[in-house]
This record gives C-alpha cells, sequence and structure tokens, in this order.
C-alpha cells in the first residue's frame, strides 16, 4: 500500500511539473515563447535567466549583466549627458519639449508660463471665481 501510494504521489507531482527532463532545455530556453510561456519561464533573480520586461542588469545583474551603456535601461549612475542611449538626448531650450530642469522661467521657448492670479491677463485655468483680479465681471457677464 505504501508503495503504491508513493508511486501515485511520484506521478502526480511528475504531471503536475511538466514531466521528466529530456535535455532540451537548455537549448529551449533562447527560444521565443509566447506571453504564457514567459510567465512560467521567469523564475527568480538568480535563476540565470534574464526575464524580459521584469529583470534588468540594474535590478538582476546576476542573471541579465552588469549595467553598462547602451543596455536600454537609463540606470541610476546615468543621466541624458553621460548616456544618452540609455536616458534620451540632452534637453536643449528651443527643441519643442518641456523636459530635464527647464521651466517656463529658464526656457520660455519649450514650457508655456503658467498663468499667475495678479498678473492682470485672465489665463487658461482662471476665472472670476479662482482669480477675480485678473477675470472681473463686466457688464453681467464674467470670464
Amino acid at each position: 500500500m505504501k508503495r503504491l501510494l508513493m508511486t501515485l504521489v511520484v506521478g502526480l507531482v511528475m504531471g503536475a511539473c511538466g514531466g521528466v527532463m529530456t535535455g532540451d532545455e537548455p537549448a529551449a530556453e533562447g527560444a521565443p515563447l509566447g506571453q504564457t510561456e514567459q510567465a512560467y519561464r521567469c523564475g527568480f533573480c538568480g535563476d540565470g535567466y534574464c526575464c524580459p520586461e521584469i529583470e534588468t542588469s540594474a535590478t538582476c545583474p546576476n542573471d541579465c549583466g552588469q549595467p553598462f551603456c547602451g543596455d536600454g535601461v537609463c540606470n541610476t549612475n546615468e543621466s541624458s549627458a553621460t548616456c544618452s542611449a540609455d536616458c534620451g538626448p540632452v534637453p536643449v531650450c528651443g527643441d519643442g519639449v518641456c523636459n530635464g530642469g527647464e521651466t517656463s522661467t529658464t526656457c520660455s521657448a519649450d514650457c508655456v508660463p503658467q498663468p499667475v492670479c495678479g498678473d492682470g491677463v485672465c489665463g487658461t485655468g482662471e476665472s472670476n471665481l479662482s482669480c477675480p483680479a485678473d477675470c472681473p465681471c463686466s457688464l453681467g457677464k464674467c470670464w
């Protein structure tokens, strides 16, 4: 009876775990997988497999290698100035994008000035309720 139960347990475990190792597994490691299959392959950091979109060279150097400029991840020791390949181009005033340390004060060409209550202009987002100094009511109409 003990032997029968042991055989049954081993059979269930083998069936649940995918069966017997065939020796083809290492070659299968490099094969592209569907999303469902990918979830099964991704184990943990240190399992020898760099799981795409989950592990990176910064989060798991054991599986994915040491972080370096050009690995596709803007790591903590990289910036646009030191590694534009990973972190994007260095922000330049006049490039049409308000990014980096640019503000409406330092780069009005890229960063639209935010309305300031009291500047005499009824700007976007201001109203008679939020800024009556800039948006007064006149002739029965409030701006």
